[in-house]
C-alpha cells in the first residue's frame, strides 16, 4: 500500500515545448540521505524517469505504461489505469529561497487528492510551463496513487523541488526530490519504448 502511494514521486519536473522535449536531473533524499540521482524525460503525452536501472516510461498516447529493466534487459507493458479525479487545493506561502540558480516560492497541496500525504512545492516563476504542463499533470493525476497532482493544475510556475511527509504506523518517513539539471533536447532513440532486444515478461 505504501509503495503505491509512493507512485508520483519524482513525476512533477515537467514542462513541454513544441520542438523538443524536456530532460531533467534530480536528486532525490529518503529522510534527508542521498538515495538515487534520476534522469526524467517530458514529451506531449509521454514521460520517463530512469534510476539507472529500472526506466518507467507512462505513455498516454498509447494508453501503455512500461517498466523496463536494464539489468536483466526485459520489461513490463501494462495498461494504464485511472482513478476517479479527486480535487486538489495549492496553497502559496509567503516562504522565498533560492534552489540552485533558481528563485522559488513554496506551496503547500491540501484536499481529499492529497491522500494523507502532507506535501510541500518549492515553485519557480524563471521557467515557464505551459499548458501542455497543466494537461500532463491531469492525465498522471489519473493515475492510482499520484491524485494529488492535479494541484499542478493551480501552482504559479514550475516544480523545482518536492517533499512528501507520511505517517504510517507511527513512523514518519519524509522524501524529496530536487532538479538539479534542466535543458530543452531531442531524446535518444527508445527514450519512451522498450529497447530492441529486450524480453517482455507478464
Amino acid at each position: 500500500m505504501m509503495s503505491r502511494r509512493w507512485f508520483a514521486f519524482g513525476l512533477l519536473f515537467v514542462s513541454l515545448s513544441a520542438a523538443a522535449d524536456i530532460r531533467l536531473v534530480a536528486r532525490e533524499y529518503l529522510n534527508d540521505q542521498p538515495t538515487v540521482t534520476t534522469t526524467h524525460w517530458f514529451g506531449v503525452d509521454k514521460s520517463a524517469r530512469d534510476d539507472g536501472r529500472i526506466r518507467t516510461v507512462m505513455r498516454f498516447d498509447l494508453g501503455r505504461m512500461y517498466v523496463i529493466d536494464r539489468q536483466a534487459r526485459s520489461y513490463r507493458s501494462l495498461k494504464l489505469p485511472e482513478a476517479p479525479p479527486l480535487k486538489a487545493v495549492a496553497l502559496p506561502t509567503p516562504d522565498t529561497g533560492r534552489i540552485g540558480q533558481w528563485r522559488v516560492r513554496r506551496w503547500r497541496v491540501a484536499g481529499p487528492a492529497a491522500n494523507g500525504f502532507d506535501i510541500e512545492l518549492w515553485v519557480t516563476t524563471d521557467i515557464e510551463r505551459g499548458d501542455a504542463f497543466v494537461e500532463l499533470m491531469q492525465k498522471l493525476a489519473r493515475q492510482p496513487g499520484a491524485e494529488w497532482l492535479a494541484a499542478y493544475a493551480e501552482i504559479d510556475g514550475f516544480p523545482v523541488a518536492q517533499e512528501i511527509r507520511l505517517t504510517h504506523k507511527g513512523m514518519t518517513q519524509r522524501r524529496r526530490s530536487e532538479m538539479a539539471t534542466y535543458a530543452v533536447m531531442n531524446p535518444p532513440p527508445d527514450t519512451y519504448l522498450p529497447p530492441r532486444g529486450y524480453t517482455r515478461v507478464e
